[in-house]
């Protein structure tokens, strides 16, 4: 964690003050080898397939041999024997991949009911208060887009322990999000007790073609403040040099008629800034781990087990042929004989000749019995659902899959724990981009998030109980509920309407049983 602190220690070193291209580049190159980043390029790599059994080669073995050194002393000495004959395959298992997808999708598969605290709607849910209205035009920005945004940032932020989303505007003025990942982003924060980000220097790399034609790959660098953002680029050698000097977060411009009447012409620009860096940080878990750092060491132990099981399986056959009595060439023949036709002819009885076949043991069972408690390890300390068992798909009660989901929910809530402020944060972008074009007031702290989890169940039992909550419960929360309904927001005005429009046809039929016309 980098705070205010301590880059204005590097700004004012006693040995020589640094230079910012210098800063960057320090900071730039010590994250890099720090453990968190490291972690994060681990569990990419193994996220996209690229796993560390890919690298083994089991054609080669390290012996411990005693030899000679030059001064006559007997020492150990490392000795790698190689054999090209032997089988090199390697068995990558995407556990982090079905994992990752398996959390995210539970967390935010169905959309996360966003609310403002205080909303009223009107009698027919066509109007209400000003929370109402604020929360109508909240709704407006968490259609598909949102939610794939969410999925990203989700994805990344359990593959590098924490992600960020980075509002930008367009050119033409449109507020816009992409997701930084790990690997790519240094948060300054203002002390090491608090998570406010006050600066933030965004890094990945780019492809320049020089002069002579090559391209060679350089580092592009942004430095965010509160108020501006310096874009660098690095040379060869990773030192940065100002590439665009500093401006605004964002530009609003000013647009009139042409000499037409009609044509939309630019008058003038104007730089804005958000007065904080537009970077919104949602970690994984409260100490910002990656998900595979749990059980990285358990998933290694099932590649390289069950690819060593796969190799020697392909180098030894199941039976293997003795043979007596025959010339090489002539035994070699037989062997190939044997694989083709399963049958050969050994010659005429008593000649000496003859052919026995034994079988080979390869004690597969224990090594089965070992993947299979590796298997449920892994299930385990990954805090997932395994879909292998049985009692997933034999209509279990409601009590039993809260068992089978308990250590998913476990590690679901850690990470809601976390991203539920952080989508308050993002929603202040929202909010301030609203109020600043259209002269409104509207405030994000009253902005509320609940995650739908997304999970299997017995929609019987749920529906029984949903029911059994009637006029105990709000009908917006009873509707969040119920297994048929995706969108809650729009459920419940649909909710609103019908009861309207029922009540309509009442009064049309039956007058209004004594009440006032207007009510």
């Amino acid at each position: 964690m980098i705070t205010q602190t301590e880059l204005a220690n590097m700004r004012i070193s006693a040995n020589a003050p640094m230079t910012r291209e210098e800063i960057l580049k320090q900071l730039i190159e010590d994250d890099k080898k720090s453990a968190e980043y490291l972690a994060a390029l681990d569990a990419e790599r193994y996220y996209k397939r690229d796993q560390d059994i890919k690298a083994h080669d089991f054609r080669k073995s390290i012996i411990i041999d005693r030899v000679i050194n030059d001064e006559g002393v007997e020492v150990d000495k490392e000795v790698e024997l190689f054999n090209p004959n032997r089988s090199n395959h390697r068995q990558q298992h995407r556990f982090l991949f079905n994992h990752v997808e398996q959390k995210v999708s539970y967390i935010s598969g169905r959309e996360p009911s966003i609310t403002v605290d205080g909303a009223e709607p009107s009698d027919d849910g066509t109007s209400g208060n000003e929370e109402w209205m604020y929360q109508n035009e909240l709704a407006k920005t968490t259609g598909a887009k949102f939610r794939r945004l969410l999925l990203r940032w989700e994805r990344k932020a359990s593959l590098g322990g924490k992600a960020w989303v980075h509002h930008y505007k367009d050119k033409d003025g449109n507020l816009k999000q992409i997701v930084v990942p790990r690997t790519e982003g240094i948060a300054i924060y203002d002390t090491v007790h608090e998570n406010q980000i006050v600066e933030f220097i965004r890094h990945y790399p780019a492809q320049q073609t020089t002069a002579r034609g090559k391209a060679e790959t350089i580092t592009v660098a942004e430095w965010w403040t509160e108020k501006e953002v310096t874009e660098y680029i690095s040379d060869k050698n990773g030192n940065f040099t100002i590439s665009k000097p500093s401006r605004s977060h964002y530009e609003t411009v000013t647009y009139v008629n042409g000499p037409d009447g009609v044509t939309q012409v630019e008058k003038s620009r104007e730089g804005k800034n958000w007065g904080r860096a537009p970077f919104v940080e949602m970690a994984n878990n409260s100490d910002a781990l990656t998900d595979l750092q749990v059980y990285k060491d358990l998933i290694d132990a099932y590649d390289l087990v069950a690819s060593k099981g796969t190799n020697n399986l392909m180098d030894f056959n199941e039976f293997y042929a003795i043979i007596q009595g025959f010339g090489g060439d002539a035994a070699n023949a037989i062997v190939k004989k044997l694989e083709i036709n399963r049958a050969v002819s050994v010659g005429a009885a008593g000649a000496g000749n003859n052919v026995t076949m034994q079988q080979l043991d390869m004690q597969m069972q224990g090594r089965i019995d070992w993947l299979k408690q590796l298997w449920d390890a892994i299930h385990y300390f990954g805090c997932v659902v395994d879909p292998s068992k049985d009692s997933i798909g034999n209509a279990a009660s409601g009590i039993s899959l809260e068992f089978q989901y308990s250590l998913l929910d476990l590690k679901a809530n850690n990470m809601i724990t976390e991203a539920e402020p952080a989508l308050v944060e993002y929603f202040w972008f929202i909010t301030e981009d609203f109020n600043r074009q259209n002269n409104t007031n509207y405030d994000a702290d009253l902005v509320s998030i609940q995650f739908n989890k997304s999970r299997v169940t017995n929609n019987l039992e749920t529906v029984q109980m949903i029911v059994q909550s009637q006029d105990l419960l709000p009908d917006k929360l009873l509707l969040q509920a119920h297994p048929l309904v995706k969108d809650a927001d729009q459920a419940y005005k649909d909710l609103l309407a019908e009861r309207e429009e029922k009540q309509a046809r009442q009064r049309e039929m039956f007058g209004n049983f004594g009440n006032h016309d207007d009510e």
